[in-house]
Parts: C-alpha cells; sequence; structure tokens
C-alpha cells in the first residue's frame, strides 16, 4: 500500500528516525558494520522499543503543527470595494460578507488608503486591518466562525513651531515652494491676505516670513495651521496673526478679512458663465438672462457662506426673480 504524506508530515518523520537511527549506531562506529555490530542494534532497538513510546504517539504531536498564516498588504485604487479586493485573493466569501454586514464603515474605502489581512491556507480571514490615515488605524479580528472585533487606534503627533522665510523671484507660489511651504501652507496664506494683498501683483525682491505650527507624525508633516505671516512688497508691510477665534488681524488689531467672501468656494475655481443678461444658453441653444456666476468644480465640492449674518425674511421676489 502506498501512502502519501505532506511535506511537513513527512519532515518530522524523517527527523524522528534519523534521531533513533544516531541513538542506536555506537560512537566512532565504521562506515562497515559487521555482523556482532548488526545483532547490537538489533537488541538495542529491541530495548528502545520496550523503554519509548511507539512511533505513532509522536507523530501526534504533527496534528498540533499551526498551519501557516498567509499575510497580504494592498493600496486601495479607483473601483475598489472590500469584496472586490478579498475576493480576487481567494479570501472565503461568508468571511468577507460577514465582516462587511458587521462593520458597514468599510464600504467607504478611500483611493490611497492601505489595507492588509491575514488568513489561512484555505482562505479564511482571521484579521484585517485598514488605515484610514496616518492618525487612525482600525483592526478586526475573528473571534468565531461569524463575528469580528473591531479595534480603533488614534495617533496622536507633535507639535512644532517653524518660521520659514523668503524672497520672491517667481510666482509667490514657487517662491514660498523654494523656502519650504507645502501647498496647503501656501493656500492659507494667500487665504489670510486675500483682501489685503493681489499675489499676482507682487514683484522679485519682496520678502515674506511665516511662523506655523505643524504636526509631525513618523517623521512627516500631518497637518499645519498658519500662526502669523508677514509680508512686504513695495516698502510697506502686511501682517495677519491667528487670534483665538481663529480669524486674522494685522498689528493694529483690525480684522484682515471682508465682510463677505469674494468667492463661496475654498479655492479659486474656473468660471465657467459669467453673469449677462443677453447669454446664448448652451441647452436651449436660446438667448436669455444668466443671472448668476457658473464655476467649474468638481462633484462633492463643498460650498461655503459668503458671510455671517441672521436670515430675517423669505419671500418670493418677481421683480429680482427670486
Amino acid at each position: 500500500m502506498h501512502v502519501w504524506l505532506s511535506p511537513d508530515i513527512a519532515y518530522v518523520l524523517s527527523k524522528i528516525i534519523y534521531e533513533k537511527i544516531l541513538y542506536l549506531i555506537p560512537n566512532n562506529t565504521e562506515h562497515s558494520l559487521n555482523k556482532s555490530s548488526l545483532n547490537d542494534i538489533n537488541q538495542k532497538l529491541y530495548e528502545s522499543e520496550l523503554d519509548s513510546e511507539p512511533l505513532d504517539q509522536e507523530l501526534l504531536s504533527i496534528e498540533d503543527i499551526e498551519e501557516p498564516i498567509k499575510i497580504n498588504n494592498y493600496t486601495i485604487m479607483n473601483g475598489d470595494t472590500l469584496i472586490t479586493v478579498l475576493n480576487q485573493y481567494g479570501i472565503n466569501s461568508k468571511d468577507v460578507a460577514n465582516l462587511a454586514k458587521q462593520y458597514k464603515n468599510l464600504r467607504n474605502l478611500k483611493i490611497g488608503q492601505y489595507i492588509s489581512w491575514e488568513s489561512d491556507t484555505e482562505g479564511n480571514l482571521n484579521k484585517f486591518t485598514w488605515e484610514i490615515s496616518s492618525k487612525e488605524i482600525r483592526t478586526y479580528k475573528r473571534i468565531d466562525r461569524v463575528t469580528f472585533t473591531e479595534n480603533v487606534s488614534n495617533i496622536i503627533g507633535t507639535w512644532k513651531n517653524i518660521i520659514l522665510q523668503g524672497y520672491l523671484n517667481d510666482s509667490f507660489i514657487n517662491s514660498a515652494y523654494i523656502a519650504g511651504f507645502n501647498a496647503n501652507e501656501i493656500e492659507s496664506v494667500m487665504q489670510a491676505l486675500q483682501w489685503k494683498i493681489d499675489f499676482r501683483k507682487l514683484h522679485t525682491g519682496d520678502q515674506f516670513v511665516a511662523l506655523f505650527s505643524r504636526e509631525i507624525i513618523n517623521n512627516k508633516i500631518e497637518q499645519s495651521r498658519l500662526l502669523a505671516i508677514r509680508l512686504k512688497t513695495r516698502g510697506k508691510d502686511y501682517f495677519a496673526f491667528k487670534a483665538e477665534n481663529n480669524k486674522f488681524y494685522d498689528q493694529n488689531g483690525f480684522g484682515v478679512s471682508q465682510s463677505f467672501l469674494k468667492y463661496p468656494l475654498s479655492k479659486n475655481f474656473h468660471v465657467s458663465s459669467i453673469f449677462n443678461m443677453y447669454r446664448l444658453n448652451p441647452i436651449t441653444k436660446k438667448i436669455s438672462p444668466h443671472r448668476g456666476v457658473d464655476f467649474a468644480v468638481p462633484i462633492g465640492t463643498p460650498v461655503l457662506s459668503v458671510g455671517d449674518g441672521l436670515e430675517i425674511i423669505l419671500q418670493l421676489s418677481m421683480e429680482d426673480n427670486i
């Protein structure tokens, strides 16, 4: 009868047999064994079988060998979902369905997020890790056939103040990059001084210096807050200091922002259609008034209120067409 042994069982079996042979052969035994030596080996083999447990007993420990764990890492791409990613790696579909049903927030995987998981050789999911950001990691572990537990780890960074300064050699954006500003810091400076300075009309040699507070996690900038900015152009200084109410004021304590925002958006987007009483409607191909300004923005772009105030009346006005 032929019996097939898995590699793990064959290895353990060969090791046991090898150790028994070493025990039976006397030290310094030559490669050629005479009849007397063979008799001695047979006698020791007989004694060892009486004194030791059967070979089958030693092989029982093979059943306790842990199955290999497979670890996979993946970065979310466009169109990925929890189910599509894990299914293509052969993970048990029932495990994936149970996990997704128990934690519905896993439907919100975003492009660029990092995930990893552990499974056995049969594709059963044991552990799943979701790095939402560098500040939040969620880990899901199996506790029985259908249930997973969730552990949320929040990472707190270290805040450090930093002063950055430079001179204008090209545009303000390029000069600020050279001085060490990141994109968000450049945007915060331009928003703070947007009512005082036209950044398109700065001149070569203009000087700027800014104080930021940066949160550092794993030697990377997680977020940054503008605390103060000074920009000198044409011999005149412009200041903006951030107060506890998160608003900016100049060196004399006056607010640097106007009562109303210039645009109801956090960034400058392209104007796709201006206010025009005689605009050609692109849909109807007819000339009709366009009492508004259209911006070309991505779907989901937040719209801001242009100012703070109290709405005191709401009514239909035929005169103003509102």
